[in-house]
């Protein structure tokens, strides 16, 4: 019984520790890395309960998964921030308000009674300065007829890409938009860096971004809802999740390849103001937003609370939404706004003061 225990222990903390070190190993070396990032809040609880068996122990084998909890401290907080006192709000004329939001297809072009889009809706009332979305509507007449006639009495600049079958993105914002570019593309996903003017000599660079998704049909989520109820044992809910995890190995590489460009992207500026937004179809715990933020201050760690959950659909409980922003920014908010809007993704949002110099 004690050799069982104390077997546990070790396993559980190499699992724990494992998870954490992942995000240092690009998924295109080491495709497994990826799951073993995934796993970090199963890992965690797993050695929480190393934990409990080596206080039930009585010895010294505590040491075990306490230490393994502080190498863990970092991405915990990443994963899951907990603010027992908010930050004070601190006066400033130079803020900023930003909001990311996968629309996917503008929830599907649902309206309510009065013919407004739901998520037009929601990304006027947010009242922010700046907008990126993700996966919108590849028909252009749909933003003639009812988003731009909502949105730009709030935001009178926009720029909106379509392009083949790729996901279609875009920004809406209250400052003038002066170049756009794509930084990198994989498959139907890619980010673009935009440059705004805020006021005369400020330049502001706004990267909207969609890393590779794992692209899940119907068929997938229906098995992946499956057994999370428990029934992994089934034949037909075990042949479909290893297609599950292949297919998210597959996008995992993919995400590597364009987090490594991203990075070297931001890297090249790195003297230049940068936001960093959208879905990058990725945990705070994982090697693409680790490579990403590298440099950059992670709003919603600074400045949210909880898990933060941003996709809202098949018992998938995850923050894969994130809003990054270089150092001369301070965030003092950060959180998910989670409004039915008849998308699978929640909107998130920061507020941003700069620093002074």
């Amino acid at each position: 019984m004690r050799f069982a225990a104390k077997l546990f222990i070790v396993c559980a903390a190499i699992l724990l520790a494992s998870s954490v070190v992942s995000i240092f190993i690009s998924p295109t070396k080491v495709p497994f890395a990826a799951l073993l990032c995934l796993a970090f809040p199963l890992f965690f609880f797993v050695n929480l309960l190393g934990l409990l068996f080596a206080v039930f122990l009585r010895r010294k084998w505590w040491i075990v998964p306490a230490s393994t909890f502080i190498l863990s401290f970092p991405a915990l907080c990443s994963y899951c921030p907990i603010r027992i006192i908010s930050p004070a709000a601190t006066p400033a004329s130079d803020t900023l308000r930003i909001v990311s939001f996968n629309t996917r297809n503008f929830g599907g072009h649902e309206s309510d009674s009065l013919g407004n889009n739901y998520v037009a809706k929601l990304m006027r009332e947010a009242e922010a300065d700046i907008v990126c979305f993700q996966e919108g509507a590849k028909e252009r007449d749909f933003y003639k007829q009812s988003v731009i006639p909502l949105l730009t009495q709030r935001y009178p600049y926009y720029d909106i890409l379509i392009q083949g079958t790729k996901s279609p993105m875009g920004l809406f914002s209250r400052f003038p938009i002066l170049s756009q570019e794509i930084v990198t593309q994989s498959g139907n996903n890619h980010a673009i860096a935009y440059r705004v003017l805020r006021s005369a000599g400020d330049t502001l660079c706004i990267v909207n971004c969609h890393l590779s998704s794992i692209g899940l049909n119907e068929a997938q989520k229906n098995v992946y809802d499956y057994a999370f109820r428990g029934y992994v044992a089934s034949t037909n809910s075990t042949g479909g999740l290893q297609s599950i995890v292949n297919s998210f190995l597959q996008a995992a590489s993919q995400r590597a390849l364009m987090a490594d460009t991203l990075a070297a992207y931001i890297q090249k500026h790195r003297h230049e103001s940068f936001i960093v937004c959208g879905d990058f179809n990725d945990t705070p715990v994982s090697y693409a937003v680790r490579r990403t933020a590298s440099g950059l201050t992670d709003c919603y760690r600074k400045a949210g609370y909880g898990i933060g959950r941003t996709f809202c659909r098949n018992n998938i409980i995850v923050r894969i939404d994130h809003i990054f922003c270089s150092p001369d920014w301070e965030p003092t908010l950060c959180r998910v706004l989670p409004v039915e809007t008849y998308s699978d993704h929640y909107p998130i949002i920061a507020k941003l003061i700069r620093k002074k110099p």
